[in-house]
């Protein structure tokens, strides 16, 4: 059963944004990886599950938009695929804003 599109945003979000992963994201992030409208146009963002794990994992701590999308750059991931794959996280409420 697809578990999708349960909310929308309700403010614009940059790179100062303070997130933090949703105490439940890596099980939820297994789970929606293998969902098919989860992966709609998967190739404009990272999809290997042990690079996300360990976002999640890094993400525990809130960080700012900025220093999540950093820390995929630095992992050799093009920085408009890293905002795209930030974007996707919080689209499921995988990372959610705390400020």
């Amino acid at each position: 059963m697809e578990h999708t599109f349960a909310g929308y945003p309700s403010r614009w979000l940059d790179t100062q944004t303070r997130l933090v992963a949703g105490p439940d994201a890596i099980a939820r992030l297994a789970t929606l990886s293998h969902l098919p409208l989860t992966n709609h146009e998967a190739g404009y963002r990272v999809t290997d599950l042990a690079v996300l794990n360990e976002l999640m994992k890094h993400a525990r701590d809130a960080r700012t938009a900025g220093e999540l999308i950093e820390w995929l750059v630095v992992r050799q991931t093009p920085r408009g695929k890293a905002a795209a794959t930030l974007a996707w996280l919080m689209k499921y409420d995988l990372v959610r804003s705390c400020d």
